[in-house]
């Protein structure tokens, strides 16, 4: 049977992320854990993000050619096309190798919370073959569910200081990422069932959710997170 959005499969996936996550939030965020042990979480979960971004990414190659596209473009397919695809190969790389409150790190962490929350609740790409399993399909789960993941440990340990004063990096992170799919769209324009960055097709499928418009909404909320963020900083500092 094919998987479907809410059906069988994808809950008990949701059940057992939920329960992994918890788990290691309650283990790492312990008053006795030492900083070592919390930088080494940091770095494994950074090394799986990577590891499922590059098994993501030679799926989909290998789906191109099950499904009979142009051999011509397939293998570059291997580049991320995807705002949530190119933020998780930026994600790892960065978490692994930059230094704490980069400010590289505040546009990608909060990118890997928007796209990995809305597509692991609601993976649209669920249905491109009959398993779950499948590994073009499995694969994007676990890059956008570890991505959030990661993002979450980041905030919640100090390595990311969020704030309404950094709002820039978020804009112009998201501006980079509309640029690259724009580049790519321009070297492959008859590449088959490709839209980078969504540049030429809702987000959601027969929605109003174009590229555009869904970053409008997303710079209002993000700029609605940081100051939340920011409000919540002046009152502890404000305790005596």
């Amino acid at each position: 049977m094919t998987p479907r959005i809410f059906g069988i499969e994808h809950i008990l996936y949701l059940t057992v992320y939920l329960a992994v996550a918890i788990g290691c939030f309650i283990w790492v965020m312990q008053k006795n854990r030492s900083e070592q042990a919390r930088t080494l979480f940091r770095q494994i979960v950074a090394l799986v993000l990577l590891f499922c971004i590059v098994w993501n990414r030679i799926s989909i190659v290998i789906h191109s050619h099950a499904a009979g596209y142009d051999e011509t473009y397939n293998w570059w397919r291997l580049l991320p096309e995807s705002f949530c695809g190119l933020n998780s190969l930026f994600f790892s790389i960065l978490a692994l190798c930059f230094k704490e409150d980069h400010p590289y790190l505040h546009h990608t962490a909060f990118v890997a919370i928007y796209g990995g929350a809305l597509n692991t609740v609601y993976p649209t790409y669920l249905g491109q073959a009959d398993s779950f399993l499948y590994p073009a399909t499995i694969s994007g789960m676990l890059h956008h569910s570890v991505s959030l993941l990661l993002a979450i440990y980041l905030i919640a340990t100090g390595y990311i200081h969020p704030g309404i004063r950094k709002f820039p990096y978020f804009f112009f992170g998201m501006a980079a990422y509309v640029a690259w799919g724009t580049l790519l769209l321009a070297l492959f324009p008859d590449f088959e069932h490709y839209d980078p960055m969504y540049l030429t097709a809702p987000l959601l499928p027969n929605t109003f959710l174009t590229w555009y418009v869904a970053g409008l909404l997303v710079f209002i909320v993000h700029a609605a997170v940081l100051a939340c963020f920011s409000l919540f900083h002046k009152k502890k500092s404000a305790q005596p």
